[in-house]
């Protein structure tokens, strides 16, 4: 009777510090069903109290620091500047979708003349002409998108360069609106310069204490057992890269950086699952 108090006192306080969850109640007791043990209710609890939820009005905020932050900390000049995306393809992308929610937040910071591309390498056709480049993303889990992006983006442009006997010399700068602590931790020993307006740590690694990191990991694990880890392969046990992120933004495409228990669709018994997150996830063999 005792435990049950504590369970039902631990879910009021979830719900009155996270309220978006609220709206989520029957996903979140489907959730709890997937522990076992009074352990792993307690770290699924524990991570869904530290979830960055960002909704609209925080999001406005991020939106306003980092327009603020590449029309006024960066002292770039606009006529010599063009914000890119990290997106390659014709695939919908969220740092796309950032792009068009900085467009307005740029003109009001006055900058007018700054040029916008959809796609990064598109850069490098204007980069005589504005070699100053801030590739702008949502989310960085890993770091390792943002490094590829920017070596393939210096290298085709000193490429392009060579071949016409010029010398660019580009500042590349990455602003990212949210990172995993050690994402950003790995961007910066790779000599780029970056700034994010809001950093996280590791859901477990980083801020549980040392002494039961390991024990905590291996909960989280043991819960993954009860996925249909056959859906994805590699399965990206504690989240993409092994991330850890407890991280989403409302109404947008939660990374596969977050546990995977709160964004995957089936069970290992063959049943379906609601997940918390609805995330549309390319490799997952729906």
């Amino acid at each position: 009777m005792r435990e049950k108090k504590q369970f039902n006192r631990d879910l009021f306080e979830l719900y009155f510090e996270q309220t978006w969850l609220q709206r989520h109640e029957a996903k979140i007791e489907r959730l709890l069903e997937l522990a076992h043990t009074k352990d792993e209710r307690e770290l699924i609890l524990d991570l869904l109290k530290h979830f960055n939820y960002i909704g609209e009005d925080r999001l406005q905020l991020l939106l306003g620091a980092m327009a603020n932050r590449i029309c006024h900390e960066l002292a770039v000049p606009e006529e010599k500047t063009q914000v890119v995306t990290t997106a390659i393809d014709n695939e919908p992308d969220s740092s796309q979708m950032l792009l068009q929610m900085l467009k307005n937040r740029l003109t009001e910071n006055g900058f007018t003349k700054i040029a916008k591309r959809s796609r990064g390498h598109e850069a490098i056709k204007y980069c005589h002409e504005r070699p100053n480049i801030i590739v702008v993303e949502e989310f960085s889990g890993t770091g390792g998108t943002i490094i590829s992006r920017v070596t393939e983006l210096n290298r085709r442009i000193q490429d392009k360069a060579k071949s016409k006997g010029l010398t660019i010399n580009p500042r590349i700068v990455v602003c990212l609106l949210a990172t995993m602590r050690s994402a950003l931790e790995r961007i910066k020993d790779a000599d780029i310069e970056v700034y994010a307006e809001f950093e996280m740590a590791a859901g477990i690694s980083q801020r549980i204490d040392p002494e039961n990191i390991m024990q905590k990991k291996r909960l989280m694990v043991n819960i993954e057992t009860r996925l249909d880890q056959a859906r994805m392969q590699p399965f990206p046990s504690l989240g993409y890269g092994q991330a850890e992120a407890l991280f989403f933004i409302q109404n947008g495409n939660p990374p596969n950086n977050n546990f995977p228990v709160f964004w995957w669709k089936h069970l290992k018994d063959g049943g379906s699952f609601f997940p918390l997150l609805e995330r549309d996830e390319p490799n997952y063999d729906y």
